[in-house]
């Protein structure tokens, strides 16, 4: 052990807790007398590992690993997205606590309330007129649920996020017990603890020498982990990562976050300790609220930010009823009805089959102020039988709540029918298959760090950046591969966005909203448009032909707005390519630009509907065949239309008439070949596609007809399953499938004459519904065509 001025710390611990024998404040210099010790008899240790050279090892490898329990092995099967259990099973050796993780979803129509029943759950001012959402909003840990009382409370957003986070989760007994200590004793604590750490900061100059003894190399930190995404700054040195409390922590922070200052993101040395002894603990679970914008053209965005794991409250405008078409929305055909069964749509159309509850749907009306207490009490019953008679036999009816429709007032903090609301979001928390879920104790450490970042105004990091980050917590660092598990299980929680494909892998977006404000720069309703002339003009061409070239979204980028989530090129190209990605921008097939930039469809903004023959005109059964997939759904959520699109934009040309790609609003035409064409109609449940020859059938190749079928099969199904794995569940291909019925036909009479698949590959011939005509089988088979076959069937004629 080395001598600091003639005393080793461990004597100045044994020496402080003989001088005091008080029973809170001894315990703590028994605390730091232990945490030495430890660590001397760890260095004689390693030293004694260098003198036999048998091993090189650094301070962190002395540590004991523990074998796993039996029940800290049975948790693996908790977390199904781990990669490799074996290093799973290493994480939980550190010990594990119990996750109380709650999300509230606020979806409905434009200018319902959403955002001023939000302000009442998060304890803000209630907002006395109309803003519209742009985009959404996600309040991280601005509600929550006491665990004891079991009730909702707001919690007002003080020295931000993080400091939330550290009052509510950390569970301290200091923090706990502050309001029984007096101001001397409170006061003469801090010292006592300041002692301590003076002593575990003298002892790790003490191991930092002991492991240069060791000759243990340098910890190299790339530029780019260091670099700012924000601000240019100096290039930290690199060096051994061996830090005193007093570099890491910095009381405040910059005005501009500078991710280059990373070691100003470790965890308190307080926190860090309560998650080695495993005395983690929550006092208040936290919930994300996340308020949706209500206009449709976000309805692309918003999928991508449903989870199975919360509560979602529908929410409509109780003054008018159910069918009455909405002034907000000007093309007319829009009710709260409509709206109610597209959000329903959206939310449970990934839902997997299962005992969990999640995620649970309520229903609100809002405005009860303009009645009466007795016209409130009919109104609700009215909405109450309204909304269970159009879901009553919904296949998914178990995650509705239908006893009844909260009607509110939302300019009243103290209204009832919100407590009760809360009370039985509540209710339905606790009921959640995660609730009080165990999970590792190592990953609570960078959780408080990305949480800290995110009260920072800090969005994307790269994963050198994290890596950095994750090294600072020394023994409690992750390995690479728990790292990895981390990243995905917080991605899997709505929490982070990662992707582990070529290209994105290298970013992490850590404040998932800042993804919806980037995409509100071209997908977003004219209301919130710029006043720049130009870059209304680009809108207004993305609204008519579905098209932007990537100069053009650069320079929305540049917008003050969006620069700030945007400064550098490196990542606007990151997210391009995720944008991409996810099939929100689409690389159309066969364009060719000869200035070299590039173009982009995005069909969500597409407003234009088909025209009415859009499906049947010009065509005949002499000439086109029919491919009809079902889902087993009431209605294909927008972004699933989009999505399906979109995909078949990447396999074949947009057909173009009168100098006009054939694009709209859920349908376009496509170009196989010269001779054939695809037309493609997505409305209620089913996708409606017709192949047409310009000649004839008996020109058709079974082969393009089979190859078109198999590509549109595969992008419905793997559409479907992009969707469910963004809802947070790993899903079975034979559940996806599940969901799709296909049927094959011909043109008949201005319409179409539909089998189902499996009556159509039996005998050579069916009566159409009409009863009138006899229809072939032999070319809508061709969808079906066995391209292995080098012989016609002995059925075909």
């Amino acid at each position: 052990m080395l001598m600091l001025q003639g005393i080793t710390p461990l004597k100045m611990a044994k020496a402080a807790y003989k001088q005091n024998k008080d029973y809170v404040f001894g315990n703590i210099y028994q605390e730091a007398f232990e945490y030495l010790k430890g660590l001397n008899d760890a260095s004689e240790r390693t030293v004694e590992q260098s003198k036999n050279k048998d091993v090189v090892t650094s301070s962190k490898s002395s540590l004991y690993i523990a074998e796993p329990s039996k029940d800290q092995t049975e948790n693996v099967a908790v977390f199904p997205w781990i990669g490799n259990p074996s290093e799973f099973k290493v994480m939980l050796t550190k010990g594990m606590y119990e996750s109380f993780d709650n999300r509230v979803f606020l979806a409905g129509a434009c200018n319902c309330g959403k955002s001023t029943l939000a302000s009442v759950l998060i304890g803000d001012d209630i907002p006395l007129t109309w803003k519209s959402t742009d985009g959404l909003v996600v309040y991280f840990g601005r509600n929550g649920i006491h665990l004891k009382t079991e009730e909702m409370v707001p919690l007002i957003d003080g020295a931000g996020s993080h400091a939330v986070f550290s009052r509510i989760l950390r569970g301290q007994p200091n923090v706990l017990q502050k309001n029984s200590l007096s101001s001397d004793k409170k006061n003469y604590k801090s010292g006592v603890r300041n002692f301590v750490r003076k002593l575990k900061n003298a002892m790790r100059n003490s191991r930092t020498e002991v492991a240069n003894e060791v000759e243990i190399k340098p910890v190299q930190v790339p530029e780019k982990a260091v670099k700012s995404s924000f601000t240019s700054s100096p290039t930290l040195e690199k060096t051994q990562i061996l830090h005193r409390e007093e570099q890491c922590r910095q009381d405040e922070p910059d005005v501009i976050p500078d991710v280059s200052k990373l070691d100003h993101y470790t965890v308190r040395e307080d926190i860090l300790e309560e998650v080695r002894k495993g005395r983690y603990i929550i006092e208040i679970a936290p919930s994300d609220l996340v308020d949706f914008g209500g206009q449709r053209s976000y309805d692309m965005t918003h999928q991508l930010f449903i989870q199975h794991r919360g509560s979602f409250i529908i929410m409509f405008n109780g003054r008018y009823e159910l069918k009455t078409p909405l002034t907000e929305y000007p093309q007319g055909d829009v009710t709260s009805e409509s709206l109610i069964i597209h959000w329903i749509n959206s939310i449970l159309t990934y839902c997997p089959e299962g005992n969990d509850i999640m995620p649970m749907v309520l229903f609100a009306a809002t405005h009860s102020d303009f009645f009466t207490p007795e016209e409130v009490c009919n109104r609700k019953m009215k909405f109450t039988k309204e909304i269970t008679d159009l879901f009553q036999e919904h296949e998914q009816r178990k995650h509705m709540f239908l006893d009844t429709v909260y009607f509110i007032n939302g300019t009243n903090i103290h209204d009832p029918e919100i407590k009760a609301l809360t009370q039985q979001l509540v209710r339905f928390a606790m009921q959640q298959s995660t609730w009080g879920q165990k999970r590792p104790m190592a990953w609570v450490p960078l959780e408080l760090q990305i949480d800290h970042m995110r009260s920072q105004n800090i969005n994307i990091i790269t994963r050198n950046q994290l890596e950095y980050i994750n090294r600072l917590n020394e023994d409690l660092a992750l390995t690479d591969d728990q790292l990895e598990d981390f990243l995905q299980n917080q991605h899997s929680i709505g929490k982070v966005m990662y992707y582990k494909h070529a290209g994105l892998e290298g970013f992490v977006i850590i404040h998932t909203p800042a993804l919806v404000n980037i995409m509100r720069s071209f997908i977003t309703d004219e209301m919130f448009w710029p006043d720049n002339a130009e870059l209304k003009e680009i809108l207004q061409n993305l609204v008519l032909t579905g098209n932007i070239y990537k100069s053009d979204l650069w320079k929305l980028w540049r917008q003050d707005s969006f620069n700030q989530y945007l400064p550098t090129n490196e990542l606007k190209s990151f997210v391009a390519k995720l944008l991409i990605h996810l099939d929100i921008l689409i690389q159309p097939k066969g364009f060719d630009s000869a200035s070299g930039d590039e173009r982009f469809l995005v069909p969500c903004m597409v407003k234009k509907s088909p025209p009415p023959d859009f499906f049947l005109r010009g065509i005949s059964d002499s000439n086109t065949i029919v491919l009809a997939y079902h889902l087993a759904i009431s209605s294909i959520p927008s972004a699933l239309a989009f999505k399906v699109i979109g995909a078949a934009s990447n396999n074949w040309l947009l057909k173009e008439e009168d100098g006009k790609q054939s694009l709209f609003h859920k349908a376009a035409i496509f170009m196989v070949d010269d001779d054939n064409e695809i037309r493609i109609c997505l409305e209620d449940n089913h996708v409606m596609v017709n192949l047409v020859n310009r000649k004839s059938l008996q020109f058709l190749s079974p082969d393009i007809a089979a190859s078109v079928q198999e590509c549109l099969t595969k992008t419905l199904e793997s559409s479907i399953a992009f969707y469910y794995r963004s809802n947070g569940k790993q899903n079975d291909p034979k559940e996806v499938s599940n969901k799709i019925t296909i049927e094959v036909g011909v043109v008949c009479n201005n319409s179409v004459c539909l089998l189902n698949l499996n009556d159509a590959s039996h005998g050579t011939e069916w009566t159409c519904t009409t009863g009138i005509r006899n229809h072939k089988k032999k070319y809508p088979m061709y969808w079906f065509f066995d391209q292995k076959q080098k012989e016609c069937h002995k059925r075909c004629t």
